[in-house]
């Protein structure tokens, strides 16, 4: 295993064990009923891409782990909300993810909804309890509200994605956001100033849902369900171009924020894109 694959399981092990913590604390506090559909929202085998990406670009601007803790377990718990509520027949109606049942696929739709809900207010509960910042708090609640991962989750389901412009306000939003809030959290409590990192939290988060795109692409999932991404609208050769384009910006952003191009941090970004390149 390679030193960066190393780390990436170091900060994976660190969040888990957050996680744990997390769903001790919540068979205490509630119900049986919600708390294991809580528990099983939170154990489907996820690889916590947020949090670990926030304890990388922590450990690259110096920033102790444990000046991150409470926000890259507020963001798994955000971004697991997400996809409960995703899943739904409402939105994108799946029935299965990673090889399991959906939450409201096991559970039913109403304890579903009340577990997304439960995750997304423990989100906020548990950061402030930790002693979280009030301004680092407010990032991450504009990352996932209507300026950004909500608002981009309206843009999509609101079937008026013709352009890419239009794509890319969606993909920045809905996606992106989370994202680019992983990077630019540390990078704010190390006092880094935020045109230096956004260039590279902005492409990473586009990178991101631009390689799932290609992925989704190629097994012909995307095509067959009708779903209009980039790949579909404009074809996977153009969304390839676009994410060697941003991979290429984004390696010349590392300088800026002192950021070595071999670094841990560098190496797990690049990693995303060379996913499909």
């Amino acid at each position: 295993m390679s030193t960066s694959k190393r780390t990436e399981s170091k900060w994976q092990a660190r969040i888990e064990r957050k996680i744990a913590q997390c769903l001790e604390r919540i068979d205490r506090m509630t119900d049986p009923e919600l708390a294991e559909t809580m528990r099983y929202a939170l154990s489907s085998g996820g690889k916590r891409i947020r949090p670990v990406l926030m304890y990388l670009a922590a450990d690259a601007f110096g920033v102790p782990p444990e000046a991150v803790d409470a926000y890259a377990l507020g963001l798994e718990l955000i971004h697991n909300y997400s996809l409960v509520h995703d899943d739904m027949p409402e939105m994108d109606n799946d029935v299965e993810r990673r090889g399991k049942p959906t939450v409201h696929a096991k559970f039913g739709a109403g304890k579903a909804l009340l577990c997304g809900d439960a995750l997304l207010n423990y989100a906020y509960e548990t950061m402030a309890e930790e002693g979280g910042r009030a301004d680092l708090i407010l990032m991450i609640a504009r990352a996932a509200g209507i300026g950004g991962m909500i608002g981009g989750q309206s843009l999509d389901v609101a079937d008026r994605l013709c352009t890419e412009e239009a794509i890319f306000e969606m993909y920045r939003k809905k996606t992106g956001a989370l994202i680019s809030v992983a990077v630019a959290l540390p990078a704010k409590i190390a006092g880094i100033a935020a045109e230096r990192v956004m260039p590279i939290a902005d492409a990473a988060g586009l990178i991101f849902q631009l390689v799932d795109d290609c992925l989704d692409f190629q097994d012909g999932r995307d095509i067959a369900a009708g779903k209009v991404t980039f790949a579909t609208r404009f074809g996977y050769e153009a969304a390839a171009a676009e994410i060697r384009r941003l991979d290429e910006e984004m390696s010349r952003s590392f300088s800026a924020v002192s950021v070595a191009e071999d670094s841990d941090f560098a190496v797990f970004l690049k990693d995303l894109t060379h996913r499909i390149i």
